[in-house]
């Protein structure tokens, strides 16, 4: 039909779609700017997924593979209806064992062998703005943000349950995400972005748990 197509694979993975008339390409008294128009754009993993988790109300997902690459989508609203866009590349040089987004998708917990990691997940690539060292005593089942009764602004709690149903809570200070204080302690007085809050145990429960999901709020 006297067009061309180009392929174009970038280095993130992103695989683009170019298309443009030949004659309006090739036409050396052309002034155009936009000979090569966008058809459309692929983006994804290159190796094969291990897991989706999404936040409470399914508007985040975040994809996993084995090797500690993450991406995160977000649910937009298009004319020709709903679509999944990326938002941000995570790639942890740790092994991660869960994954939690919390509130509206702005921040992510990951759960390590031996402590928790939390990402601002606004940008791409995904930034870790702080770390805090603790570990299960058992096989994690699970790390979920804590419900609480009434939603606040300024910190949440996040919580991580080991097969022998002992656990560890932390607090997520947010209105510390706009200064990005982290590493887990407290500086000069500044309340840090992530600390330990308390360890706790499930003493009620006597059946063998394989696994703990969260409950939508709604």
């Amino acid at each position: 039909d006297g067009s061309l197509s180009i392929l174009v694979h970038h280095f993130d993975g992103r695989i683009e779609w170019l298309g443009s008339p030949i004659n309006a390409l090739f036409d050396p008294r052309s002034t155009r700017q936009n000979r090569l128009v966008p058809q459309g754009l692929w983006s994804g993993h290159q190796e094969p997924i291990k897991k989706i988790v999404r936040n409470a109300n399914g508007h985040v997902l975040v994809s996993r593979t084995d090797d500690n690459n993450a991406v995160i989508w977000r649910q937009r609203s298009r004319p020709s209806g709903p679509a999944l866009v990326r938002q941000s590349l995570l790639s942890s040089s740790e092994h991660i064992h869960r994954t939690c987004v919390i509130g509206d998708g702005k921040i992510l917990v990951n759960l390590h062998h031996d402590g928790i990691s939390v990402w601002d997940i606004r940008t791409s690539p995904a930034e870790q703005l702080a770390r805090c060292t603790s570990s299960l005593s058992r096989k994690p089942l699970c790390v979920l943000e804590v419900p609480a009764p009434e939603q606040s602004d300024r910190v949440v709690y996040v919580a991580a349950i080991g097969a022998d149903l002992t656990g560890t809570a932390w607090e997520i200070n947010l209105a510390a995400l706009k200064s990005k204080t982290s590493h887990g302690t407290e500086t000069n007085g500044v309340v840090p972005l992530l600390r330990q809050f308390c360890t706790f145990s499930l003493n009620g429960m006597h059946e063998d748990v394989s696994y703990i999901f969260p409950v939508d709020p709604d």
